[in-house]
């Protein structure tokens, strides 16, 4: 169970397998709220999420391969992120301070790059002269020999040496983590922010009170005289 406060995920309770009790650790994560908010009308999102264009992110401050945030990302009910259009794009960018992975990738038999979602692959915001496909990956073979294997950039994420366009990678590099999930459709009040503010925290629903004190009659008497 994920417990969030004030936009961060304060503590994660697991159930033991030798056990079966739930155990709780709270210091191996950090998520704090993206810098930017954006909520677009008739959609909601998760707590300690921001809307951007009807889809919700979460900005995690943990970092690790491209599989691993796949996993944490599908923990937390969502995917790695796709971004599907110019305004994803340019805001998520004014939040990052690295390099970070987003839910796209191709494989060595299949060159065409998909989104973990299953979202269309149509929005591109790629570096100039990316994706490459190049670098060299170093591995140690059976024997203890060292191989080098080229074009093996079968991940992508947003970089911080292009300004955040997109560049494909290795897979195995150590990224940090941005995940995104559909938002909810909402038929109660919306609110739309066109300029970034400061993070808030504020539920979409309002929360009706459990107690709350019946009205009283006030209809006025009237005495008849005898």
């Amino acid at each position: 169970r994920l417990d969030f406060q004030s936009g961060q995920l304060t503590s994660c309770n697991f159930v033991s397998g030798d056990s079966g009790t739930e155990e709780e650790d709270s210091s191996w994560l950090s998520v704090p709220a993206m810098n930017e908010t954006w909520v677009s009308g008739g959609f909601q999102c998760p707590a300690g999420w921001e809307m951007i264009d009807s889809t919700c992110f979460l900005l995690v401050n943990n970092s690790g391969t491209w599989l691993e945030g796949r996993d944490f990302c599908s923990f937390l009910g969502g995917s790695l992120a796709t971004i599907s259009s110019q305004l994803q794009q340019s805001w998520i960018r004014l939040a990052l301070t690295g390099d970070t992975w987003l839910g796209l990738r191709n494989t060595e038999l299949n060159l065409n790059y998909t989104w973990l979602d299953g979202s269309p692959y149509k929005f591109t915001s790629w570096a100039e002269g990316e994706p490459s496909n190049t670098g060299a990956l170093w591995v140690f073979g059976e024997r203890g020999d060292l191989w080098v294997l080229a074009g093996q950039e079968h991940c992508v994420a947003m970089s911080q040496r292009y300004q955040y366009l997109w560049n494909d990678a290795h897979c195995d590099h150590t990224k940090q983590f941005l995940c995104s999930v559909a938002g909810v459709p909402d038929t109660t009040t919306t609110t739309t922010r066109t300029t970034p503010t400061s993070i808030t925290t504020t539920p979409i629903n309002t929360i009706t009170p459990a107690n709350t004190a019946t009205p009283t009659n006030t209809t006025p008497t009237t005495t008849i005289p005898t």
